[in-house]
């Protein structure tokens, strides 16, 4: 794992400039990459390139970067990992006997594949997790290239004639042709969902590059040819119904074997290696399968809350003696969230309103005292169906029903509602009478959502939505509630239901929260954290599974508790899932409280334009106890935090 950056610059950017600007945004990056660090100019192309590495495999200098090819044609700044790079290079080597290799790592294998197959036809043969910007001196042109389903991050944009680069925004920002403007779509969509659908950044002018795909820039005419798809991810997890695997026994064995081809190729390493345990499934079917078919000695970490309605650690010991793991475990409390929440814009350079990046960070950190190298069960919910909203069969079929009606008659309903909140509005400030109110208001609003949603993938985004009805940020408009054009990719009428919201998941969910929460917290540790789940194999192999194998009797992930029956008792398997969450609305009531009134009360909100006296009536309605709004309230104080910590750096304009 590593971190990249690079720009092109003006033919008349002096040098000096140039150098200065290279390692602030290479300086920017230097936790993801702590062993060494490497830096190339070519003035001939404008073109300059930073690399910062964590060594995985070949910790020598013969994998430093950046790298040329050969014959020098390419060169490149690689992050991440290809997990097949052994296979690769023995076919390199059975095609050319006398290929002379330099070091043994993944990215000089990836480099002579290009060289060899072109970029296009790579692609198609390497597996991995990866992030990586390839210079084509021959032909003077740039690629940026992001992995399949989005777990190595990669920015991009344009900013006064200059082109950037980078694996966070903080590199970007740190340039001096760099004067950064918070997007008002992307502050809006954060404060609904508490992540920023690809290919949207916090910034102005500042995109991701989406899963899947890669960017051709033309270095001599100073212009974006193309963003070209290489992996159709829709296709991948969308597989025909002819084609689905209807037999329990069949995709039960087809999915045991996958795992363990997969892990076994995960653990390759040149530094120790572990996992990340929590008490859920996902992650003790990875662990299971690393211990009893992979790697007799294995290290797990799993975290404990003093709050017991959090705490999972026991659980995590159970499996973990279970599997005879050598297991290490940190208890934590609130004092040792609010250490992480101190630092939480350091380690996600673009907001995330997920709070169990605390947590994560924390055992990401723990981790890395014994290990380089992790595993996860990441991906594993979005590919078999493992969150609640899955389940919503009622809801689904309330929704198909009210979509009957004339629109005239939904609208007549709408508007009773609306006054029906209005007097609700209006109750008693008694304690009950309040807490009765807002569970009332909370059902109009579902309601509502139902008559107004005119296809699923509406409704989808309405209920998702933390904040209903809307007019949280002030210059808020309805066409800024649109999702963008990842979730166009979504076929409309892709039945069952259940594979829309799925697939919505797996394009922006996955990516733009999941992942960029796992790759924040890891690399700023120098952690690398691998999840077998979302290796093409799996990914493939989920997409051909029926769903009736993932949701069975209102269970989800219905085929990975079997598999996970074989190696564990089953009374370790039927539990309620809890992850690496953390007790987020019991303290933001105490030891919180203070921290997000003031937030709340600060010039900040004005700056970016939310509606304070809405946000002020959440939190006190959430300190009262009278209505549950810890996750709406935590996705604005994300955001005015990370504000108010680049407010030096931003431009001072709010989004009326």
């Amino acid at each position: 794992m590593c971190g990249i950056a690079g720009f092109l610059y003006p033919k008349n950017q002096s040098l000096f400039q140039v150098n200065i600007d290279l390692e602030s945004m290479s300086d920017a990056v230097a936790r993801r990459g702590p062993d060494s660090h490497g830096t190339l100019v070519e003035d001939n192309l404008s073109l300059a390139l930073a690399h910062r590495r964590l060594s995985i495999h070949d910790l020598s200098l013969a994998g430093s970067q950046p790298m040329s090819s050969p014959s020098g044609r390419y060169v490149i700044v690689f992050n991440g990992e290809i997990y097949n790079h052994k296979h690769m290079r023995r076919e390199i080597s059975k095609k050319n006997s006398h290929f002379h290799w330099k070091s043994s790592s993944d990215t000089e294998v990836l480099l002579n594949l290009i060289e060899i197959e072109g970029l296009d036809a790579t692609l198609q043969m390497i597996d991995g997790m990866f992030a990586f910007a390839l210079v084509d001196r021959q032909a003077s042109d740039l690629y940026l290239v992001r992995d399949r389903l989005g777990e190595k991050p990669l920015y991009y944009g344009w900013h006064n004639n200059h082109f950037l680069f980078a694996s966070n925004i903080n590199s970007i920002m740190s340039h001096s042709a760099v004067t950064p403007r918070v997007s008002q779509s992307a502050a809006d969509l954060f404060v609904r969902y508490g992540y920023i659908p690809n290919p949207l950044s916090i910034l102005e002018e500042t995109s991701k590059l989406s899963p899947g795909n890669y960017l051709k820039l033309d270095l001599q005419q100073r212009c974006i040819v193309y963003i070209k798809a290489y992996y159709d991810r829709s296709k991948a997890l969308a597989t025909s119904e002819q084609k689905k695997i209807h037999s329990m026994d069949k995709a039960k064995s087809q999915l045991r074997r996958s795992l363990i081809d997969v892990i076994n190729d995960l653990s390759y390493s040149d530094v120790p290696l572990g996992v990340l345990l929590s008490s859920g499934n996902d992650s003790a079917l990875v662990a299971s399968i690393l211990k009893s078919e992979v790697a007799p000695q294995v290290d797990s970490f799993t975290l404990g809350f003093h709050e017991s309605e959090r705490d999972e650690s026991q659980d995590a010991l159970k499996i973990a003696e279970h599997l005879n793991l050598n297991h290490h475990q940190k208890t934590i409390s609130s004092d040792d969230a609010l250490t992480v929440l101190n630092r939480l814009n350091q380690i996600c350079s673009d907001p995330l309103g997920d709070p169990s990046i605390l947590p994560t960070s924390i055992i990401c950190q723990f981790a890395r005292q014994k290990v380089t190298v992790c595993l996860s069960g990441d991906g594993a919910d979005e590919l078999f169906a493992g969150y609640s909203h899955y389940n919503h069969h009622r809801i689904t079929y309330l929704w198909q029903k009210l979509s009957l009606l004339p629109s005239r008659t939904k609208s007549r309903i709408v508007n009773k509602l609306i006054s029906f909140k209005q007097l609700l509005s209006g109750t008693s400030s008694i304690g009950y009478l309040n807490r009765l109110s807002a569970r009332l208001g909370s059902s109009v609003d579902t309601l509502m959502t139902l008559l107004i949603s005119d296809d699923y993938r509406d409704l989808y985004k309405f209920l998702n939505s933390q904040w209903r009805p809307y007019g949280l940020l002030q210059a808020s408009t309805s066409n800024i509630c649109s999702f963008g054009p990842q979730s166009d990719l979504v076929p409309r009428g892709l039945k069952p239901y259940i594979l829309q919201s799925m697939l919505i998941d797996c394009l922006m969910y996955l990516p733009d929260c999941i992942l960029h929460k796992t790759d924040s917290a890891s690399m700023y540790f120098g952690l690398e954290v691998r999840a077998p789940f979302l290796h093409r194999r799996i990914v493939e192999l989920a997409g051909a599974t029926h769903q009736s194998l993932k949701i069975k009797n209102n269970k989800s992930k219905f085929i990975l508790k079997e598999l996970l029956y074989d190696y564990i008792p089953k009374h370790m398997v039927d539990r309620p899932k809890k992850g690496f969450g953390i007790p987020l609305s019991s303290w933001l009531r105490g030891p919180l409280a203070e921290w997000s009134y003031d937030l709340i009360m600060s010039p900040v909100v004005d700056q970016i334009g939310l509606n304070r006296e809405i946000i002020l009536e959440a939190w006190k309605e959430h300190a009262a106890s009278i209505k549950n709004n810890g996750k709406a309230l935590w996705n604005v104080l994300v955001l005015l935090s990370w504000y108010e910590c680049n407010e030096s750096r931003l431009t001072h304009h709010n989004l009326r």
